[in-house]
């Protein structure tokens, strides 16, 4: 049995070992509580043909946890002595299962940080001009979150003159915010979006939700981890990361698909100086499920002048078993994705001088083309973007 499989089994041996017992301690619940969560996120790893060395370490290290948990949880409740002391001092009884339950906590939030690390090719990131770097929408009401006032920022494109991002707090929000919902080092996602409505003193609606779990939850485990939500928000204004990550995007906006989100900076940042917001995607994988997330706003700002796309040719991408491969079609297979979604916007791969035969397919779509190192012709399309152009072709055609 592999390594997954081996936690899953003990993980519902644990469960239904407590839900058979009559006289249910509290504690023994808890552990079942959080024995379930490991056992939420254990499942797609079982269909796996390959995993991350460090998952596989942290998983040995649950097997010990759970092994060790599921030996006292039977000395609790079959051993006669361990009754008679729990008569006398119930302290003494639980206190190896309270210790056991905070080793599974830990062990818990270690695995799906290392589920996210695992899963990082499928992140994504804004790069934005800082004149839309947002404030969240205005609203008549402010929560425990809220500044007594806020500017709104509109969505369309704005070339007016550079504001000061955001003042980095000398403590971080973040933890201020975990510490007063949350206990645990991991939240199950829906308790989480919970726990930022009140703190926003609004709620959050299924797609600001979506946005945000993309990039907090990467692995898509069903929970946020402390670790990914400080290292995301960081010592920033919270409302600004939450507003950046979960409103409609700034237009213009580039959504640019390539596993070289560092390599791309500086041209990331070169768009930006034109007024265009850039979202990096990693993978294909990651590009579907953010422009799933974003479909209706993206539907109806399908045009030229709103929204543009580039993407690579070759990727490297996770397989569905855990592996990773290079993908010399992932240009071809995003745009195939994007134009069988209905969206007409502009499509332009760029790559190697090497790879660019293979790229004769854009020749078969509208609004599409390609070419390798063409910096000039980068930021005609760019800059077209920005201005609201919507007849610039120059880019129309294979190897342009």
């Amino acid at each position: 049995m592999d390594i997954a499989s081996g936690v899953y089994t003990l993980t519902l041996g644990i469960m239904n070992y407590v839900s058979e017992q009559e006289d249910r301690h509290t504690i023994a619940a808890r552990i079942r509580a959080i024995v379930g969560r490991i056992s939420s996120i254990i499942t797609p790893l079982t269909t796996r043909r390959t995993i991350d060395p460090i998952v596989q370490d942290c998983l040995q290290d649950l097997v010990r946890l759970l092994e060790d948990t599921q030996a006292h949880l039977r000395r609790w409740t079959e051993t006669r002595s361990s009754r008679v002391v729990g008569v006398v001092n119930p302290w003494l009884v639980t206190h190896q299962l309270r210790e056991d339950r905070e080793e599974l906590m830990q062990g818990y939030a270690l695995l799906v940080g290392a589920i996210n690390l695992d899963n990082s090719m499928n992140g994504y990131r804004f790069v934005s001009p800082r004149s839309t770097l947002l404030a969240p929408p205005e609203r008549e009401h402010h929560g425990e979150g809220s500044p007594s006032s806020s500017r709104s920022v509109s969505p369309m494109r704005s070339l007016s003159p550079l504001r000061a991002s955001p003042t980095p707090l000398t403590s971080s929000e973040a933890n201020d915010f975990w510490e007063k919902y949350f206990d645990d080092e991991v939240a199950d996602s829906d308790e989480f979006c919970e726990a930022l409505s009140k703190w926003l003193g609004r709620p959050l609606n299924d797609t600001e939700c979506k946005r945000l779990l993309l990039r907090l939850d990467i692995g898509d485990t069903g929970h946020v981890a402390y670790s990914r939500f400080e290292e995301c928000v960081g010592a920033e204004r919270l409302k600004h990361f939450i507003a950046l990550y979960s409103a409609d995007p700034p237009l213009p906006l580039l959504i640019w698909v390539d596993d070289s989100l560092d390599e791309n900076s500086t041209k990331a940042q070169n768009a930006t100086s034109f007024g265009v917001t850039v979202v990096q995607l990693s993978s294909t994988y990651g590009a579907k499920a953010w422009i799933n997330a974003n479909y209706s706003f993206l539907k109806q700002h399908d045009d030229a002048a709103h929204i543009r796309f580039i993407s690579d040719q070759n990727r490297r991408e996770r397989t569905p078993d855990g592996g990773v491969v290079a993908n010399p079609n992932a240009g071809q297979e995003i745009l195939d994705f994007i134009r069988g979604e209905g969206f007409k916007a502009p499509f332009l791969i760029s790559t190697s001088r090497k790879s660019i035969h293979l790229t004769k397919y854009v020749e078969s779509y509208q609004m599409a083309g390609s070419m390798t190192a063409n910096y000039p012709l980068f930021l005609e399309y760019v800059s077209s973007l920005a201005a609201g152009i919507r007849d610039d072709t120059r880019w129309m055609r294979y190897n342009a």
